[in-house]
């Protein structure tokens, strides 16, 4: 008897450990988050700022870069670069899953400015979800003035230009197209098609 309740009580251990699954959507303290499940592959963007200059109306210190790598089980190795630098310029770091939807991430060094803002090299800085999004990808416009478009044919483009470095989350991709959302601090969403040879290749 005390052999099947061992036995039982590993098997529901197991249950849990595997059911947890990183969620995509907007996390706490400025990180947005996309996982694929189909292909175990994360990809982020931390955007978040700190003090205050009186003279130019603007945040005095920000800490801001982009990471992707792979997941397997809970945790997983990632590779952390400002949109846009060369992978030389790149930090290696690690991702962690933890229960009640939250994470963390922990980088080998710090990047620029963030020492003034979150240090993410002492310790693993944790974060939790605050809103669910249907992104499976990550990623950045690599072209300059790009368009978005209202459908995957791309045959009428909308109102918008993307600057070169443009952080989007990704919904679905259609042929050469994908569909997105443009992560910005602004309260307005922006959304419409991408060509996917304006992006940042997905390794």
């Amino acid at each position: 008897m005390r052999i099947l309740f061992l036995a039982l009580f590993f098997v529901i251990c197991c249950q849990n450990c595997f059911s947890q699954k990183i969620v995509s959507g907007i996390y706490s303290s400025g990180l947005n988050l996309a996982f694929d499940e189909l292909t175990g592959r994360v990809s982020g963007f931390y955007d978040s700022e700190s003090g205050y200059d009186e003279k130019t109306g603007t945040a005095q210190f920000s800490c801001t870069f982009y990471f992707s790598g792979t997941v397997e089980l809970k945790q997983g190795k990632i590779v952390s670069f400002y949109p846009g630098d060369s992978v030389p310029d790149s930090i290696p770091g690690t991702v962690e899953l933890l229960p009640n939807k939250q994470l963390s991430l922990q980088l080998e060094t710090d990047h620029g400015g963030c020492w003034n803002v979150q240090t993410f090299a002492s310790e693993p800085v944790l974060f939790r979800l605050y809103k669910a999004v249907s992104w499976s990808q990550i990623r950045y416009v690599i072209g300059s003035n790009v368009d978005l478009f209202m459908d995957e044919r791309g045959t009428s483009a909308l109102n918008v230009k993307l600057p070169f470095g443009s952080v989007l989350g990704i919904s679905v991709i259609k042929g050469d197209f994908a569909h997105c959302a443009l992560l910005d601090s602004t309260d307005d969403v922006i959304e419409g098609w991408i060509k996917l040879n304006d992006l940042n290749a997905m390794d």
